[in-house]
C-alpha cells in the first residue's frame, strides 16, 4: 500500500490535462497511487489519460456524469492509503509538492488537512495567492471565506473515516468549503507558507462554470456562521460580508472605512459569543483587512492612511514585498480602479 493517493477528477479537460498529469508523474516523492476519475468526458480527455503507461496511474471511468463531489467520494472510498492528495486536471503541482506535504503531515499528527499557497494563473501575469496560516486563524477564517485552496490539499484519510467526513453531494458547488468547515469541528487544518501549486481558472473548470452557484452556497454557509455568532444579517449585509471576506477592494474610501467597522463588529460579537479563539479571529480579520486595503490601493495615500490608522494591522504582519507592492501601487496608482469582487 502506498503512503499517499493523488486523486484527480477529469471532465472535458483535454487542454491542460497532459501537463497536469506530468506534474504529478515528475514528483520527487515517487511512491504513490495516481487515481484519475473521468466523469463522462466527451472530448479527448480519456484518450490522453490512456496514453500514459505509468503503473502508478489507476484510471476509473464513470458510466455517466456524477459531478465532482460524487466522483471524489468514489475515489476516496477506493483508496486505502494514509494520505489523500487533491489535484485538478488544469493545474500544475510543484515537483516537491508531495514530498513537502507528506513531510509536514508526518511531523504534525494533529493536522487533518494541509493546503499551501498557490500561484494563480487566472490572469496573464501570474500572482502569488497567500492563504491564512495558523490553526486558530484558519478555524476563524471560515467566518470570512474559504481558507484552503482545494486542489492544493493533502488529507489524513484516517481522520476523515473516523468522523465520516465526505463531500456533500447535495451541494452543486462549494463542496470543499463545506467539507473543510465540518473538518474544522473535529481536527486542525493548516497551510504551508510556500506555493506548491499553479492554479488555473479556465472556461472548462468547475470553479469557473459554477461561480454563481458557488457564491450563493458560500453565502448560505456564511449566514449560518454569522447567526451562530449572534447576528441576523439582512440580504444586503450578507452580500457586504461576502465582499469584505473576499478582501478584493472597496468602491470608495468611505466604503473601505465601513469595511473596517464591519470587521470590528465581528470581533466585538465574538467577545460575548466566544465561538472563535480570540487571537485566531483577530489574525483572520487582520489578514482580510490588509488584503482589502491592498486591493484598494487605487485610492492612493488615502488608502495607506486608512490602513495605518487601524489597530487591526498589529495582528497581521505583511512581508516586505507585500508592503512594497501596496505602497508602490498607492503612490503611483498603477491600479486605476478597484480590483473588483473576486471570489477565492
Amino acid at each position: 500500500m502506498n503512503l499517499i493517493t493523488v486523486i484527480m477528477p477529469v471532465y472535458n479537460a483535454e487542454k491542460y490535462l497532459s501537463e497536469s498529469i506530468e506534474s504529478i508523474l515528475s514528483q520527487s516523492f515517487t511512491e504513490y497511487t495516481f487515481l484519475i476519475v473521468d466523469d463522462g468526458s466527451h472530448d479527448g480527455s480519456q484518450e490522453i489519460v490512456k496514453s500514459f503507461s505509468d503503473s502508478r496511474i489507476k484510471f476509473i471511468q464513470n458510466s455517466k456524469n456524477l459531478g465532482v463531489a460524487a466522483s471524489l467520494n468514489k475515489a476516496m472510498d477506493d483508496s486505502s492509503s494514509k494520505y489523500i492528495a487533491r489535484m485538478d486536471a488544469d493545474d500544475l503541482s510543484h515537483p516537491k509538492r508531495l514530498e513537502t506535504q507528506i513531510d509536514f503531515m508526518e511531523k504534525n499528527h494533529s493536522i487533518g488537512v494541509c493546503g499551501s499557497w498557490v500561484w494563480n494563473l487566472e490572469k496573464k501575469k501570474k500572482f502569488l495567492l497567500k492563504y491564512p496560516s495558523g490553526t486558530d486563524c484558519i478555524r476563524s477564517f471560515f467566518l470570512f471565506s474559504n481558507p484552503l485552496c482545494h486542489p492544493s490539499v493533502v488529507m489524513r484519510r484516517e481522520l476523515l473515516a473516523k468522523y465520516n467526513l465526505k463531500y456533500d453531494t447535495s451541494f452543486r458547488a462549494a463542496q470543499d468549503f463545506d467539507l473543510w468547515r465540518r473538518c474544522s469541528e473535529f481536527f486542525s487544518l493548516e497551510n504551508i507558507k510556500v506555493p506548491l501549486l499553479k492554479w488555473r481558472k479556465t472556461s472548462n473548470s468547475v470553479t469557473w462554470n459554477s461561480s454563481g452557484i458557488s457564491n450563493q452556497i458560500t453565502c448560505e454557509i456564511l449566514k449560518s456562521l454569522l447567526v451562530r455568532l449572534g447576528m441576523k444579517p439582512t440580504i444586503d449585509e450578507l452580500d457586504f460580508h461576502r465582499e469584505v471576506g473576499n478582501g478584493s477592494g472597496a468602491r470608495s474610501i468611505s466604503e473601505l472605512k465601513k469595511m473596517h467597522m464591519w470587521l470590528e463588529k465581528i470581533l466585538e460579537l465574538n467577545v460575548s459569543a466566544k465561538i472563535y479563539p480570540t487571537e485566531g479571529l483577530r489574525e483572520a480579520a487582520a489578514f482580510v483587512w490588509f488584503r482589502t486595503c491592498l486591493n484598494s490601493s487605487c485610492y492612493g495615500l488615502k488608502a495607506i492612511n486608512v490602513y495605518l490608522s487601524s489597530y487591526l494591522k498589529r495582528w497581521y504582519r505583511p512581508d516586505t514585498s507585500e508592503l512594497f507592492y501596496f505602497y508602490a501601487n498607492a503612490m503611483t496608482r498603477w491600479n486605476k480602479h478597484p480590483t473588483g469582487r473576486v471570489s477565492y
